[in-house]
């Protein structure tokens, strides 16, 4: 079985107390994209990437596991979060995470599965082309959707957002 997974790449940017940084391919969807692959599955993830040294790392790293990555469109910069520690271990983050996905052709025709996450699902403009792939999709293969919510970018999660509402809706499991 093929898998396509459509959604975000993010540089996970871990900085230190002390201001040393610490750069990681990361990105729930990109996740799940190389895990798939390091089992051995074929997999290709539709995403957004710069032309710029976070981009090339990432995408580096995913062909690298076996991954076939299929850019919609080319960012500004790579979306990137910040995560800062205090000297406790404390976490806080900052996301620039901007999600234009483009429609155009389909980079798997057939899959068996389709797998949505994240904030890819959720934010405009692109997260209509999320939608609009899983639907066109969805006939022919099951569809799973990881909405893994950030709060400092998705709002309270005491409400789902209709945009998760409607991604949540685009799954069979």
């Amino acid at each position: 079985m093929s898998f396509l997974v459509i959604g975000e790449c993010v540089a996970d940017i871990v900085r230190d107390a002390d201001g040393t940084e610490r750069i990681h391919p990361g990105g729930s969807p990109a996740n799940v994209a190389y895990g798939l692959a390091r089992l051995g599955r074929d997999v290709t993830l539709l995403t957004q990437l710069a032309d710029d040294p976070t981009g090339r790392l990432i995408a580096d790293h995913l062909e690298g596991a076996g991954v076939r990555v299929e850019v919609g469109g080319v960012p500004v910069r790579t979306p990137s979060a910040v995560v800062g520690l205090d000297a406790h271990g404390g976490a806080t983050y900052t996301f620039d995470i901007a999600w234009t996905l483009e429609a155009g052709e389909a980079p798997v025709e057939r899959p068996g599965h389709v797998h949505i996450g994240s904030i890819a699902a959720v934010t405009a403009p692109g997260a209509a082309t999320v939608l609009a792939e899983t639907e066109r999709l969805r006939d022919r293969a099951t569809v799973s959707y990881d909405p893994n919510v950030r709060p400092a970018l998705m709002g309270s999660t005491a409400r789902p957002s209709p945009a998760s509402s409607a991604a949540s809706r685009s799954a069979t499991w």
